[in-house]
C-alpha cells in the first residue's frame, strides 16, 4: 500500500528546506564579504574597515586596516 505525504508533512519538509537554503546563503555571503580582510581587496572598495587616527603630520586621517582603496598608504590626510 502506497502512502502519500500529508499536508503537515509537506509543510514541515518545506520549512526544513527553506532553513537549509537560508543557512547556505548566509554562509556564502559571509565567505565573500570577508575575502578581502587578509588578502586581495578586489571588489571591496568602499567597504574598508576604517579607524580615525592622527598621522605624523598631526592632521586627522583615516587609517585603513587593509589597503582596499589601493593607496598603498596607511594614513590618508583629511579622511
Amino acid at each position: 500500500m502506497k502512502r502519500g505525504f500529508t499536508t503537515v508533512e509537506i509543510i514541515a519538509i518545506m520549512v526544513v528546506v527553506l532553513v537549509l537554503a537560508l543557512v547556505l546563503i548566509i554562509a556564502v555571503t559571509n565567505t565573500y564579504r570577508g575575502a578581502g580582510q587578509f588578502g586581495s581587496c578586489a571588489g571591496q572598495n568602499g567597504a574598508c574597515q576604517a579607524i580615525t587616527e592622527s598621522c605624523p603630520d598631526a592632521k586627522p586621517a583615516t587609517v585603513f586596516t587593509n589597503d582596499c582603496k589601493g593607496t598603498q598608504k596607511c594614513c590618508i590626510p583629511g579622511g
